[in-house]
């Protein structure tokens, strides 16, 4: 009995130094990563202080040579015109490109060379041989690089809606893109000088072309989002799933090879908000596995896709097909934050900006890590209708946390209707105030926070 009891002590005593190292290895570990966090951001004269430094990325792409074909089974109206350039048109990398000094004569558009590359239309200024154009002073890279073709230059349809401020609406059924003066009048606001104020983060989560064969206008209601956001000065994040796979319906989207007018529309989309204000981020390869649905299933976590060889690939397959279609991204978010640490440290060879918590410590603030930032949304998503208590958490003004917020924008687009194309080829739209976007953005403004795009907080 005396032998066991004492075994039994031996036993005890070893598990208690055992509990007491892990403790102190925990506490060790927390005391470190609060060493290394970032708190008390602000900008001063909308750029952001203090700036976290990090090593720059090197990073070999692998893009898919694609070739620009002829396109001739699509039509471009403008403003109620259906323009005579359908024999004209060209495809590359899911945009259409169109001969920009034929297709603004044919709007009518006042077009003056400004040399052998570079031309000015109304207030704005393209200068194909820097791949931008200049609105205000203020210079835009072509979303899609132009081509030559035949030695004459064609710039993307997409570039072209932009330059000139027009909105589109897409016809999936007739394949035609409506392009029209935006009776709105969408402008930037002024920016304010000699002001500070605290940084806020918005990230629009799990956004992906779908299927490619969507019947809806979710797409245009996007853009239509990106608008108001460009119109009160705030910029906005968008976590983009390059894959969409439904194993169950037998759909897989790969943007690199499926060649579908809504497909077209949902890069249309993005450089749309790029131009708007947005930063792009990858969510995952196809935030799914095995036989889960995009945006349901997980891509990594401790039993999926453990190895390194598989975190590189989701990250490799990601980036090229970004790289291909010529979508700049500037971080990543694992899908439903499921990666483990094992599986973070893979991918920050790759991304700068990690876009979630560092795994098993769930930090409120920013961490940086000898190669990436860790930049967590403690506030959370908008889970009830109008975005009510995310709201009532950004009012509470916390100074321990960042204020940083996701959303599910098909949550916003409820409150965005569309009306029929009019005779002017004009589609109107009324979009409501009591909105979780619009309360959001309240809330920041009242607490006087001003929003970023997360690649901002890094030099």
């Amino acid at each position: 009995m005396k032998k066991s009891k004492s075994i039994l002590s031996k036993i005890l005593k070893t598990l208690l130094i055992l509990i007491a190292a892990f403790l102190v290895f925990v506490v060790g570990k927390i005391i470190v990563l609060r060493q290394s966090a970032v708190t008390h951001i602000v900008t001063k004269n909308n750029v952001v202080e203090n700036k976290t430094a990090l090593p720059e990325k090197k990073i070999t792409y692998k893009p898919v040579n694609m070739t620009a074909q002829k396109e001739n089974s699509i039509h471009i109206v403008y403003n109620g015109k259906e323009l005579n350039i359908s024999d004209d048109i060209y495809k590359l990398n899911l945009r259409y490109y169109v001969n920009p000094e034929k297709v603004l004569k044919a709007m009518n558009l006042d077009v003056k060379s400004t040399g052998n590359s570079s031309f000015k239309c109304g207030n704005t200024h393209v200068d194909l041989e820097k791949q931008s154009f200049i609105i205000n002073d203020t210079e835009h890279k072509l979303r899609g690089k132009s081509i030559t073709i035949n030695n004459t230059q064609y710039i993307s349809i997409n570039d072209i809606a932009d330059m000139l401020n027009l909105r589109t609406h897409w016809d999936l059924k007739e394949k035609k893109i409506y392009m029209f003066t935006d009776h709105k009048n969408i402008s930037a606001p002024a920016k304010s000088s000699n002001e500070t104020a605290k940084v806020a983060l918005i990230r629009f989560e799990d956004v992906s072309a779908g299927s490619g064969q969507e019947e809806d206008t979710n797409f245009e209601k996007f853009r239509i989002l990106g608008d108001y956001l460009y119109s009160i000065g705030s910029k906005y994040n968008v976590t983009w799933i390059p894959r969409y796979k439904n194993p169950g319906k037998n759909i897989d989207n790969n943007l690199l090879t499926n060649d579908t007018f809504s497909n077209y529309e949902f890069i249309s989309t993005l450089d749309h908000l790029i131009y708007r204000g947005a930063t792009i981020g990858l969510h995952g390869y196809t935030h799914q596995n095995g036989d889960t649905v995009s945006a349901v299933g997980s891509e990594m976590t401790w039993r999926i896709n453990t190895k390194e060889s598989d975190v590189r690939a989701i990250a490799e397959n990601a980036l090229n097909t970004a790289n291909t279609l010529n979508i700049p991204v500037k971080f990543f978010e694992s899908p439903h934050y499921h990666a483990v640490r094992k599986q973070q440290k893979v991918l920050e060879n790759y991304f700068s900006i990690m876009y979630e918590p560092y795994s098993g410590y769930w930090n409120a603030n920013p961490i940086k890590t000898d190669k990436s930032l860790y930049v967590p949304a403690p506030i959370g998503y908008v889970k009830d209708e109008h975005g009510e208590a995310v709201t009532k958490d950004i009012l509470k003004d916390s100074t321990f946390s960042l204020a940083s917020v996701f959303v599910h924008p098909y949550k916003e687009f409820k409150f965005i209707k569309l009306s029929d194309i009019d005779e002017n080829g004009y589609v109107d739209y009324t979009y409501e105030d009591n909105t979780p976007v619009k309360n959001i953005m309240k809330a920041f403004k009242q607490t006087n926070h001003q929003l970023i795009g997360v690649d901002e907080l890094i030099k």
